[in-house]
């Protein structure tokens, strides 16, 4: 069965984005959470392997936050944990896209990397 914990984790991700297409939002809530457990726990085991994971389902629930279920102060949390997570793999193409989209959403929230509010435009 250990074998399997990552697609698991990978199949309730995407479950999540189903539903969440399907605005079923506290279903979809509850796949991400359960995906977010799940991965954190295959990390803490295998962190180079398993922390892009994280970052991933911590970026999904970022956006899920700002917009379908909106909470700007989880949304932030999760975008500001997302980056931390990125921190050891700037050198990966495919995960600065990760690391790019969290700091959209940070920006959507009005914060910078920080967490700090962004200045108000002119």
């Amino acid at each position: 069965p250990r074998t399997y914990v990552p697609d698991v984790a990978m199949t309730l991700n995407n479950l999540a984005i189903l539903q969440k297409a399907q605005n079923e939002y506290g279903a979809a809530q509850v796949k991400y959470e359960e995906a977010l457990q799940v991965y954190r726990k295959l990390a803490e085991e295998n962190p180079r392997t398993y922390l892009p994971a994280v970052a991933m389902t911590l970026i999904n629930l970022s956006i899920f936050y700002l917009q379908s279920k909106p909470d700007s102060q989880k949304s932030v949390a999760m975008a500001l944990e997302a980056l931390g997570c990125l921190q050891d793999f700037q050198k990966i193409p495919s995960l600065n896209n990760y690391a790019k989209v969290a700091y959209q959403v940070l920006e959507a929230n009005g914060v910078d990397q920080a967490g700090n509010p962004l200045p108000a435009k002119a």
